[in-house]
């Protein structure tokens, strides 16, 4: 897949990856990845959320801290 980028964005992720290190695709690739991530998160808690309004049935805690857990394992930098 190709994309256009604006040239401000494009000089700003060259920018990001040359003080990184890292290829200018791979700063875009992982981007893409972790906004596509959050979306599904999001989308998740929306259907959770609907589902609580409509039945009243909360989260289980340890399931809660479940999901929490594996979440901060899958995000980098997360301690």
């Amino acid at each position: 897949m190709n994309i256009s980028l604006p040239g401000a964005l494009e000089t700003r992720i060259r920018e990001l990856a040359a003080a990184s290190g890292k290829a200018p695709e791979a700063l875009v690739e992982e981007a893409v990845e972790r906004m596509l991530d959050d979306e599904a998160d999001r989308t998740e808690i929306a259907s959770r959320m609907a589902r609580f309004a409509e039945t009243g049935a909360a989260f289980d805690h340890e399931d809660v801290l479940g999901t929490l857990r594996q979440r901060a394992k899958a995000k980098p930098g997360s301690t």
